[in-house]
């Protein structure tokens, strides 16, 4: 059973969601599903007798991890940031960033294999580019820069497999963090 929990954000308030292939868990509270349709920009399932037909029309990904996801839910257009526990320990981590400069460890925030080294030591980095690509339970993720400075250093190498805060890369930031608004 594949399972997985983000928050979502809307108009302020914050829920937990944990979903698998036949439940969902909303703040506590559990919905049996049974999925009908699926295909990469929707979804029809049934949750406790009623039909729910959604439609994502567009997702864009912040700096800090989340995305601000738009989605038609029964024909309804609702928007939510989302998060996961990969934004949230990205978040934790940016607030302990010095203010303006220093240097920062890029720590993997899962144990995966390197499958693509995406920049070079010497680049300059913004929020939102991708230093590498780490593969975990098959799913590409990638490791973004969340402010703006130089990579430093890539301390590992295409095809190793590295343990969960493992440095990955070095960073010297060179301006104000940049870790998106708040929800």
């Amino acid at each position: 059973m594949n399972e997985r929990t983000v928050t979502a954000t809307r108009g302020g308030v914050r829920r937990t969601i944990a979903l698998s292939d036949r439940k969902a868990v909303i703040q506590d509270r559990s919905y049996e599903l049974n999925l009908t349709h699926s295909d990469p920009f929707s979804v029809c399932f049934l949750m406790n007798g009623s039909v729910f037909n959604v439609y994502c029309i567009r997702v864009m990904r912040l700096p800090s991890g989340e995305a601000d996801a738009e989605v038609l839910i029964n024909g309804s257009y609702i928007k939510y940031r989302i998060s996961d526990h990969r934004a949230d320990l990205l978040k934790s981590m940016l607030k302990t960033l010095p203010g303006n400069t220093g240097i920062v460890e890029i720590k993997a925030p899962m144990p995966g294999l390197v499958s693509r080294i995406e920049c070079a030591p010497g680049s300059s980095v913004e929020p939102g580019t991708a230093i590498l690509i780490l593969e975990a339970m098959k799913m590409e993720n990638d490791i973004r820069a969340s402010f703006h400075g130089t990579l430093r250093e890539v301390r590992v190498r295409q095809g190793q497999n590295v343990e969960k805060d493992e440095v990955l890369a070095v960073v010297e930031i060179s301006s104000s963090v940049a870790s998106g608004p708040e929800p």
